[in-house]
């Protein structure tokens, strides 16, 4: 199976910051092509804290930044039958929007590189996408043991 991953608004990051991004990303939607058996396009945006600020408020009704956000654009877990673009064959599964600003502070905060912490919010919001969630602890223990296999993958870790 095929992804694109299409990276917008990254002027702000390094090639390197980029490739992290987009790797992950990529490692994602492959790790999981067998399960959803069709070739993917993701959308990524980079923003700063302040547009982060007025997405979150419009979307989901938060006054405030957060580090990452994605929109699924098939729910997985009630069925959502996905639709090929008929223009590249491929099948759009939504959004992800990563805040720089965010993600610069928190990886000095724990003490990582800039691309572990680009890589974790990307494979987060990634798996978001796939169906994944934790709004359980089961759910939260299924997700995290899947984000550290995929950061693990691409050398990414703690």
């Amino acid at each position: 199976m095929r992804c694109r991953v299409g990276l917008k608004n990254s002027r702000n990051l390094s090639k390197e910051e980029r490739g992290c991004i987009r790797g992950c990303v990529r490692l994602c939607l492959r790790s999981e092509a067998e399960k959803i058996g069709f070739s993917t396009r993701v959308d990524l945006f980079v923003v700063r804290d302040s547009e982060m600020r007025e997405i979150n408020l419009a979307t989901r009704k938060q006054n405030k930044t957060t580090d990452v956000l994605s929109f699924p654009a098939i729910d997985f877990s009630h069925g959502d039958k996905s639709i090929a673009d008929p223009t590249d064959g491929k099948v759009f599964l939504g959004d992800i929007i990563i805040s720089i600003d965010r993600a610069r502070l928190q990886a000095q905060e724990y003490g990582h590189s800039i691309s572990r912490e680009l890589g974790f919010l990307a494979t987060h919001a990634a798996l978001h996408l796939l169906g994944y969630d934790h709004q359980t602890p089961q759910e939260y223990a299924h997700m995290r043991l899947q984000e550290e296999k995929m950061l693990k993958k691409r050398g990414l870790v703690r």
